[in-house]
Parts: structure tokens; sequence; C-alpha cells
């Protein structure tokens, strides 16, 4: 069960001090985190092992020691995700979570909504983000919508902030394919002001995004790189005893090269084209002021997002999308005995302007009014929560959704339950959007969806498994139809499942294990639905080999599922088959000083041919050399 309010509202944790320092982290043991390294947020501010949904921590320190510097390759890691790459930094990423589909995940940025009213079925891509050093991630997978509105039918991505306290981290690092990067952050308190900063770059002469088995006769191998920075920003200002003022931003630019699917003699060829590029901006802003009392606590935010997306063939501007929401949120909680409530208004206008596209102008407004309440129980070894919320819309209706949840732990055993209803909003695009092949529908109504999930865990010493089980139904699916000319409801799918993980945590060994089976279908025709593989695996490790010496691994499995395929002269070719592939990653880390660290890390070791989907090569082997300096 999710929480908007666990951001804005809840008590900052007390400065944690980690029991100890991981070898050739760089990272001195006063280093400090929001939260103990158990504690989420995207479920309300409670311990990992009390949240009745499934969900999956990647802190800063995981996301370090894996040498990961992406949001798409950290999402990697998360059993029941499947990520496909079209490219290299600032290419399109698409995040499926539990067989829903992409536009049915919810990005958040400690809380606040990232996806764009702009883009044509208000996706999110996750592969125009680069992690700063102070950022961790959380997944929530399940039904959201109860506390964070539209979207969050399959789960939330949630990109938390994780404060340093009085230090800082700097690093830097160049590898093949003329790749440089570099990233740092710094936190500290000033009196009454405590602020975090943190800031990435990522330049990459990338590889041939063409697959190498399609050959047109135009083919020239040219390299399809990126470029992109990104900037983070927390801040805190205790006005007084009771007062504390808030500040979150974040801009991030991302710049990709592509190749097209119009090539080739024929004109309608998957071929290489050197003129195309893309750009991925970003902006967030949020100012909050809080006003808390000994067991309670009423917060005013005040924010916007601001996003463009733009490509260019030949110097030339073919697409041009532009969305914009500003909001107001009224928060607030009460805390007594082991009972939590909190309640939520918010305010929002959506905005879409898209001057250049293959579709007419568009400049549409649209707005949403959202209100919630959220109870949580805690009696001995139960913890009970429960939400509701209705949502209205100016254009479309007033979805209203519920979500319960039950953890219960018995000695080394947990078990949970959480059930609930989501829903995601037809897009301004997907509604009001016309041109010469679509004459839009202002009547589009929201996918609805229900879902449920049980979940077993044992946890004894160093070991710990679990079990999950899940199924999500959605209907009124928003699908294109070819003899209307536009979008309209139609369709119901199902996805259904498990997750089965083991972790082990020892002295100098920490290792997670993890498969998925994912059975995602659309529920009228029984055929199973595109990009959706049946089976994965997720491993990961870290080894402290010596007191200076650590080394970390991953394995990342996807299984075959179908796609719209293209033949190997890149012409399409109906719905089809995408084979399976295993990447490899290992990183080993040798503390010179207390400070310094150097690192070697390898990515795809066993340089596998792959595509993420059909007629998109994925990338090669890839070494990748740097330091990094913690104070």
């Amino acid at each position: 069960l999710t929480m908007i309010l666990a951001q804005a509202l809840a008590a900052p944790c007390a400065p944690y001090a980690p029991p100890g320092e991981t070898a050739g982290s760089a990272e001195p043991a006063s280093v400090e985190t929001r939260c103990p390294p158990d504690e989420i947020t995207v479920v309300g501010r409670v311990p990992l092992r009390e949240a009745p949904a499934t969900v999956t921590r990647l802190s800063p320190e995981t996301l370090a020691t894996q040498a990961i510097l992406t949001l798409d390759g950290a999402l990697a890691l998360v059993p029941g995700a499947q990520v496909v790459e079209t490219g290299p930094l600032g290419a399109q990423a698409s995040v499926f979570l539990r067989g829903a589909d992409s536009d049915h995940t919810l990005v958040t940025l400690d809380g606040i909504r990232l996806n764009s009213p702009a883009t044509p079925n208000g996706l999110y891509s996750a592969g125009s983000d680069l992690l700063t050093p102070n950022l961790g991630i959380e997944v929530l997978r399940g039904p959201a919508s109860a506390t964070y509105g539209s979207d969050a039918i399959g789960g939330v991505v949630a990109m938390t902030p994780a404060r340093r306290g009085e230090g800082g981290t700097l690093g830097v690092s160049v590898g093949e394919l003329d790749t440089v990067q570099a990233d740092g952050a710094i936190g500290a308190t000033r009196g009454a002001l405590t602020f975090d900063l943190g800031a990435a770059y990522l330049r990459t002469d990338g590889w041939d995004a063409l697959p190498g088995r399609i050959v047109p006769e135009e083919r020239t191998g040219e390299r399809d790189g990126g470029e992109g920075v990104m900037l983070t920003a927390f801040a805190g200002y205790e006005a007084s005893d009771r007062v504390t003022l808030s500040l979150t931003a974040l801009h991030r630019e991302a710049e990709a090269a592509f190749d097209t699917f119009s090539g080739g003699p024929t004109g309608f060829q998957r071929a290489n084209d050197p003129d195309l590029s893309s750009e991925d901006v970003l902006s967030v802003l949020r100012l909050g002021a809080t006003y808390a009392g000994a067991d309670w606590s009423v917060t005013a935010n005040l924010g916007g997002v601001r996003g463009t997306f733009e490509e260019v063939d030949g110097g030339t501007v073919t697409g041009d999308v532009r969305g914009e929401r500003v909001f107001a949120e009224l928060l607030g909680e009460v805390a007594r005995g082991g009972t939590t409530a909190s309640a939520g208004l918010i305010v929002e206008d959506e905005r879409a302007d898209i001057p250049v596209s293959f579709s007419d102008p568009l400049d549409v407004s649209e707005d949403h009014l959202g209100a919630f309440v959220f109870v949580q129980h805690e009696a001995g070894d139960v913890t009970l929560s429960g939400a509701l919320r209705a949502d209205d819309y100016e254009a479309f209706g007033t979805p209203v959704t519920w979500n319960a949840g039950a953890a219960w732990t018995v000695g080394p055993l947990r078990l949970r339950a959480n059930a609930g209803t989501a829903f995601n909003a037809p897009s301004l695009a997907e509604r009001f959007s016309t041109s010469l092949f679509n004459v839009g529908n202002p009547e589009l109504r929201e996918e609805e969806a229900v879902a449920g999930e049980v979940g077993l865990a044992y946890e004894a010493g160093r070991w710990a498994a679990e079990a999950v089980l899940f199924r999500t139904e959605t209907e009124n699916l928003i699908e294109y139809d070819f003899a209307s000319a536009r979008n309209v409801n139609v369709g119901d799918a199902r996805g259904q499942g498990a997750e089965l993980s083991l972790r082990y945590a020892g002295p100098r060994l920490t290792a997670f294990a993890a498969y998925s089976n994912t059975d995602a279908v659309n529920e009228d025709t029984n055929a199973a639905l595109l990009r959706r593989p049946e089976h994965g695996v997720t491993v990961h490790a870290d080894w402290r080999a010596t007191d200076r010496l650590s080394l970390s691994g991953r394995y990342v499995h996807t299984g075959e599922r179908p796609d719209v395929v293209y033949d190997d002269q890149g012409f399409f070719g109906g719905v089809g088959e995408t084979e399976g592939y295993g990447l490899a990653a290992l990183t080993a880390r040798y503390a010179v000083t207390p400070a310094l660290t150097g690192f070697v890390t390898a990515t795809n070791l066993s340089d596998e041919t792959y595509e993420p989907a059909s007629g998109f090569g994925g990338a090669p082997r890839r070494l990748r050399a740097g330091v990094r300096y913690g104070w």
C-alpha cells in the first residue's frame, strides 16, 4: 500500500551511521543516509519487512558497488521488471512491471509525479535519467492509485533522496566506446539549513543500434551515441521548533542519436540514419512548508514539472512535444499509539503543447482534483493498512480507487497480503490529438484494474527467502482502432505469476537471487502481450575479498517474448518471437586509502549479441575504469 504523504509529512529519520565501511566504497563510516537501510518511503515510512506490498529497495551504496549509472540499468536488478532499451543514454527505455503496459508504471522523485502529460500515452521513458550519488530507488509492484492516482497500475518507481549529512563523494571514469563519466554529491548542515546536492554526467559514442543481422543495402554501421547531465537538490530549513521549509529540485537533459524505420532503398526499412537525434529535458521544482505538533503535522506544497522532447532530422525539428504540470497539495497526518491517519488534497493543472509533429498542432490543458485518506494500524505482530482516493478530471470523470493490506509476523515467518484497484487516465494527446490518421476521441474512459498478491517470507540469521503470487486484471484498455482512425477503449488484459527470491547477508559476502514468472495475456484473444517475457532471473552479489579488495557481480536473464519483429532486411514482419538473452557484469574495487578507491567494471562480459526489442541492437561488451573519493 503506497503513501504519498511519506516524503513530505513524516519526520526525518535520525542520522544513521552504517555499522561499518564497505571495502573499496570510498564512503567513510560517518556518512549518513536519510533513513536506515531497511526503511522505505514508497509505502509509508516503515521497515521494509513490514510493508504489505512487494517493494525492492536499491540504496546508493548498492548502485555504487554494482557501478550502475542510469535508472534503466538499475531497474534491471528488480524482479518482475522488464526494461526495454532502444539505445544508449537518451534513447527511449520502457518499463513493464508484472506484465502491465509500459504506461502503467508511475515514476516519482521524492513523491512528485514525473510522467509527462504531453507524451502520446503518458508513459515515462527511463532511458534519460542518470543517477546522482544522493539518490536511491524503491520499486513497488502492484496497484498504487489509492494514494498516487493515475498511472500506478503496474506499480511505482520512486527515486528517493538519501541524505549524506556532513560529507560528499566525487567519482570519474573513462571507458570503451569513448565513454566519459563523472558524478558527485555533497551534504551539509549549517545552522538551521540542511542541504544535499548531486550531479552526474555521461557521454558515449555508443554503438550501432541497428542489429548486425539486419543488412539493408544502405547499412553504414555508424554509432548511435548519447550524452546527458542530471542535477538534484534537496534542502530543509528549520524556521522554528514547529515550522520546517523544504525544497526539492531536479534538472536533466539527455541527447541521443537513433536510426530510422523509414530507410533503405524502399523507404520502408529499419536502417542506419546519421541525421536523426532526440533531446529529452525535464525540470522539477517543489517548495513546501510543514507545521508540526507533538503527534501531528500539516504540510502545504507548491510545485511544477516541465518536460520537453524534441526530434531532429538533419537539423530540422520534426517532432516537438511539451508537457507541464503545476500542482498544489495540502497534506495532514496524525499518529497516536499504533495508529497513523493521513489525508491529502491535491490540485493539478496539466498542459500539453505540441507545436511540431506528424499530427496537427495541439495546445490543451485540464484541471484535476484528487483527495485521499490513509490509515495504518499496528497491533502487536500485525500491521493493517487501508486507503481510499477519488480523482476528479475536468474532461472525463471521477475514478475512485481503494487499497488494503496486512502483514503478520510470527517468529521467522511473515505472511502478507495486499489488494486494491488502480486506473490510468487517458492522456491529453490520446483524447485531443488529431492528424490525417487520427480524429481524436474526447470520450475515452480511464483504464481500470483490480489486483492482489500474497507473500510468504522466511528470515533466520543470515538467510531470507520469499515467495509471492500476484494477479492483475485490467479492462477498458486504450488502443488505436484503424477502422475509426481513433483511440478507443477496447480489450481486457490479465497479468499473473510468481516471484521467488533468496538472500544471504554475511560478514564478507552479500548475495541475492530471484526468479520471476509472468503470464500476461489479452483476455479477449488469449494472445500473449508483447515484450513481456515469461521467465526472468536476477542475481547480484558483493564479496569483500580482503580489507582493501571487493568484487561485485550481477547476472540478468530475460526470456524470449512476443514482439513486433523485423526481418534481416529490416522489413516489418508482423508479430513473432524475440530471443532471450543473459547479461553479466563484474566490478572490482580497491581501496588505495580509506578515502580513495580505484575501480574497473565490465558489462556484457560474454559480449552477447542480443536485441532488447526486435530491430534494436543491444550494447556490446564495455570496459570502464575510474576512481572515487569520499569525505
